[in-house]
């Protein structure tokens, strides 16, 4: 009898032990995606800054050029 209620216990302490480590990884996840939101946010005003001081440039010397850029740079953020 007492090896069966070992083998209970063993069981359920194995089992939530592995919903820890389950939890801990799905929360692990959470805060990597919420690094990587953070630095998305942190980097697309300064991408959309340096984007329009290039296009700003082709205007005067490529204004076709300037054109495709901001056909490729709508199309982007119509994407995100």
């Amino acid at each position: 009898m007492s090896i069966w209620i070992l083998a209970y216990h063993l069981y359920h302490y194995y089992q939530n032990k592995i919903e820890a480590t389950q939890q801990n990884a799905k929360l692990l996840v959470i805060a990597k995606q919420a690094q990587l939101d953070n630095l998305s946010a942190q980097l697309n005003p300064h991408f959309l800054f340096n984007s329009l001081n290039s296009i700003k440039s082709l205007v005067i010397e490529n204004p076709q050029y300037a054109r495709r850029a901001i056909d490729l740079l709508s199309d982007l953020l119509l994407s995100s």
